[in-house]
């Protein structure tokens, strides 16, 4: 610092910029907080409206079915019987019902006893 630097300091004073208090720091961020929200809250919402508007409506996409492999029952075979030259048993009809009359379908229910903790009679309705 040369001495017309210091000459000068003695006569020009420092002006010290008041630093903002903590108050005033939350408050101008609270509300640009609450500026970006309502923006993003506009935006949303006029995104939402224009897909509502939209007039061409789209079509769920089709999947196709899949067939669903058979429940086999495989505890007795071995590694034996992969060797075997035999015709293969189709399984394709095992999980297959005849039909069901709902009237009937729970009739096997009329005659069962009731055991364990039940204190009272179960009446039908």
């Amino acid at each position: 610092m040369g001495l017309k630097e210091w000459w000068k300091g003695l006569w020009s004073p420092e002006i010290e910029e008041d630093e903002p208090s903590f108050d005033d720091v939350e408050a101008e961020t609270k509300k640009e907080l609450e500026e970006r929200y309502s923006d993003s809250m506009a935006e949303d919402l006029a995104s939402a409206l224009e897909d509502l508007d939209d007039d061409e409506e789209t079509t769920p996409e089709v999947v196709e079915a899949v067939e669903v492999s058979p429940q086999i029952d495989i505890g007795d075979a071995s590694a034996d019987d992969l060797l075997e030259e035999e015709d293969l048993v189709s399984h394709y009809d095992v999980d297959v019902a005849d039909e069901i009359d709902v009237e009937k379908a729970d009739s096997h229910f009329i005659s069962a006893q009731i055991e364990g903790d039940i204190s009272i009679s179960v009446e039908e309705e």
